[in-house]
Formats: structure tokens, sequence, C-alpha cells
């Protein structure tokens, strides 16, 4: 799987990607010990996978704690999808993701919410009996729409939003024609993160995009090892837990950062 040191704290402030976090003002806050910024992460197996190294020293290096509530299978629609040719009929508890997530709002108080997902939103599904995709203009406007109702949960009780872009997929399965199965192909990942960031346009005061997919992705194509780092597990998909724990130095200061404005402003 890979190894990777722990991040390293700077002397007085972190490098994000919408500015740069003092630690003094982290460390003032409490964040460092008895008071961290709680970050939610919800979303799929993206998430679950990615968070497992998210959370390592998160609160010693960066202040953050990480509430780490992906969901393996997570899909916001409840509706069939068609999986490497097969029928997939959805099973996790993202069927009901507007009181799932709703709960955990309430429950954990997050002052930053992210969502990593897109595994299935990028996946064709079952309308009816009709194929329906994020390719099609009616099916990617359902999608916006969605995405848009999440951020108003997500940020119900004053949290700031981030929503990370889906990094590409490289799964070792061709259909049996050679080709690639439509919810592996570049494109579609693509275009579901052109809607993250239609999204968030909508919602600049509330929501942060933080592009996942350039960190592990440099280059704009799949890559398994970076900086010398195993990033993604064999399957193609999945983030290693080195990968999430070397993704930290690019992630987590950005989430300091909005927790802390959160807090000043009373959110979470």
């Amino acid at each position: 799987m890979g190894s990777v040191e722990k991040a390293p704290v700077a002397s007085s402030a972190w490098r994000s990607p919408s500015g740069m976090v003092s630690v003094a003002r982290t460390g003032a806050a409490g964040a460092f010990s008895t008071d961290p910024i709680r970050f939610l992460l919800v979303g799929d197996s993206l998430a679950v996978t990615a968070g497992l190294g998210l959370v390592r020293g998160s609160v010693d290096h960066f202040g953050v704690r990480v509430i780490n509530k992906g969901v393996l299978g997570c899909d916001i629609d409840d509706l069939d999808a068609i999986s490497s040719g097969q029928r997939d009929i959805p099973v996790s508890s993202c069927r009901n993701w507007r009181a799932l997530w709703g709960h955990e709002v309430d429950q954990f108080h997050p002052e930053v919410v992210g969502l990593l997902a897109g595994r299935f939103e990028i996946t064709d599904h079952l309308v009816g009996g009709r194929v329906v995709s994020i390719d099609q203009p009616g099916w990617n406007h359902h999608l916006t729409d969605e995405l848009d109702q999440v951020v108003g949960v997500l940020s119900a009780r004053g949290a700031r939003v981030v929503l990370f872009t889906m990094p590409y997929l490289q799964p070792p399965v061709e259909a049996p024609d050679g080709s690639t199965y439509p919810e592996n192909r570049s494109s579609r990942v693509d275009e579901y993160n052109q809607i993250l960031r239609r999204v968030a346009a909508r919602h600049p005061a509330t929501v942060t995009v933080i592009d996942l997919n350039a960190i592990l992705d440099p280059g704009g194509r799949f890559q398994t090892v970076v900086d010398g780092v195993t990033v993604r597990w064999a399957d193609g998909i999945h983030v290693t837990r080195a990968g999430g724990q070397w993704a930290e130095q690019f992630v987590l200061p950005t989430v300091a950062q909005l927790g802390l404005d959160a807090r000043a402003a009373g959110g979470g």
C-alpha cells in the first residue's frame, strides 16, 4: 500500500487552495487540543477509504477532527443502477440521505461537512425501464438539483460545505467487447466535477470545492503512485490509507480555515 510520513506543521501558516490559514489562530481556538474543528465526511466508499488516511494525526497536525461517516455503495438516487453491465439494486442507507445526513449534522454539530462521492452518480440508472446517465441533459440537470439539495441539508446548522471533486477511475475490467464500461469513463468524472463546480457557484458563501481529482491525478490522468506514495487501491477506484494521509496537507488546512470561519460566524 505504500507509506507516508506525518505531514509537517509549518511554523506560522499553512498554504491552502483558498489562501493562508494561521497556525497561531488555529491554536488559539483550542483546535490542537480540546476543541478541534469538527469535520464530518460523508459520501460513498471513496469517502470511507480516503477518510481512513485523513483521520491520522489530523488533530495534532491540523487541528481538525475527522468524523468519517462515508457509506459503502452510497447513491443519492433510490434507483436501480447498471454496473459492469449488470443490474445493481441499491441497499445502502444513503437511499434516505436527507434523513441520514440531517441526523448526523444534528448529532455531531460539524463546522465543516465534506461530500466525497460520485461512483454511483456517474453510473447508468434505470427510470421506468429507460437507461439514464450523466451524459444526458435531463439527468445531468436532475443531479445538479439533487446536489443543490445536498448542500442545503449539510449546511442546515451553519456548517461550511466542501465538495470534493472525484478522482479518475481505472478498474482492471473491461466490457466483453474490450471497451470501457460507461461508469469508468473519464468523461463522466469530468462531467460530475463540472456539476459540483456549478453547484458551488450557486452558494459562494457556503460551498468550497477541493480538487481531489487534481491532487490524486496530477497531469489529468489516473495515477496509482504520486510523490512516491501508493495513493490508490489495486482496484483502480479507492484511496489507500497512505494516500489519504498524504492528501492531508492539501485538504485539512482548507478545512481548518473554513471551520474557524464558521465558528466565528456561529455556525456548526
